[in-house]
């Protein structure tokens, strides 16, 4: 995430989600993490909306204008790793991403809410918003 330009918390393939979480929230972490892709706010409320499409298409959203995806300090493009694959449609407002398997109970999405609400996807929403 990056406010204004500046950097925040950046999306990075090797994740430092955990460690800033840590030091800044109320909760460890194990396990492997993820940084899909982070964006631009330019507002404190600033932040993003899900939509699960299936049991391993999701698709994120920007919920304001003028905001854009970044991906290791760049603009961000599509790509894929050994677990998902990240498409950018809506001009570039929104991605797909899609998982390389259904999500185990372990697995846990998290996409943020106005700058500093954190929330987990529900996966057993399909077709409804989540703000």
């Amino acid at each position: 995430m990056y406010y204004k330009g500046v950097f925040i918390l950046s999306a990075e393939k090797r994740s430092n989600f955990a460690t800033h979480y840590s030091i800044f929230g109320d909760k460890k972490f194990d396990g492997k993490f993820y940084d899909v892709l982070a964006y631009n706010m330019t507002g404190r409320y600033d932040g993003a909306h899900v939509t699960v499409l299936d049991s391993v298409n999701i698709k994120v959203s920007l919920s304001q204008d003028g905001g854009w995806w970044w991906y290791q300090s760049l603009g961000a493009a599509d790509y894929e790793n050994d677990m998902y694959s990240v498409k950018l449609t809506d001009g570039g407002q929104s991605y797909i991403l899609t998982l390389k398997q259904k999500p185990s109970g372990g697995t846990v999405l998290l996409y943020l809410v106005g700058g500093d609400n954190w929330k987990e996807v529900d996966m057993t929403k399909i077709n409804v918003e989540q703000w």
